[in-house]
């Protein structure tokens, strides 16, 4: 199956976030935590390659811009990830 990766606004609760969806391996929803956590990794490396840093940063980051992210999964369906900066508006120079 040919990658697809749609990027678009939702709105949840009066909140406006962006996100990424893609066709990929997904995950199981109750692990959503787990992957921004440092080397938590949910499939082995014979499967999908990487070492458990991405999503850890990425969450850093946002977490830096004062924003939060959300990850919504189905195995073998895909990934979405919804993230919003500016939560506390916190002001950046």
């Amino acid at each position: 199956m040919p990658l697809h990766i749609e990027i678009g606004e939702r709105r949840i609760a009066r909140k406006t976030y962006i996100y990424i969806r893609d066709n990929g391996i997904g995950f199981e929803q109750q692990y959503a935590e787990r992957i921004f956590q440092q080397f938590q990794r949910l499939h082995r490396d014979e499967e999908y390659p990487g070492t458990g840093i991405g999503l850890a940063n990425v969450a850093t980051i946002i977490a830096r811009h004062d924003g939060e992210i959300l990850a919504e999964g189905r195995p073998n369906i895909g990934s979405t990830f919804l993230f919003r900066f500016g939560v506390g508006r916190r002001q950046c120079y």
